[in-house]
């Protein structure tokens, strides 16, 4: 798979798509739109194909679970994937 460099363009239409096809978890589409454009603006992010990791590189991946009712509490994740030596 060929690297996508994410744009705004891109990012909208993935938080439009996630409207969608999400997972029912009521999370904000400004938020998420907001959080994307920002991504865009800070650095180049590029969507890639998981074989095209070198397989010694580190991997950090964040998940954020938004509540679907007010009064549930919000979970986070982080997950470091560190390669074995």
């Amino acid at each position: 798979m060929d690297r996508l460099k994410l744009t705004d363009e891109i990012v909208e239409a993935a938080v439009l798509g996630g409207c969608v096809l999400g997972g029912g978890g009521g999370g904000s589409l400004e938020e998420c739109r907001r959080i994307g454009h920002f991504a865009v603006s800070l650095s180049s992010p590029e969507l890639i194909d998981i074989i095209d990791i070198d397989k010694n590189s580190v991997l950090i991946n964040d998940l954020l679970l938004v509540p679907f009712q007010p009064k549930m509490p919000m979970l986070s994740q982080s997950t470091v994937l560190v390669p074995n030596k």
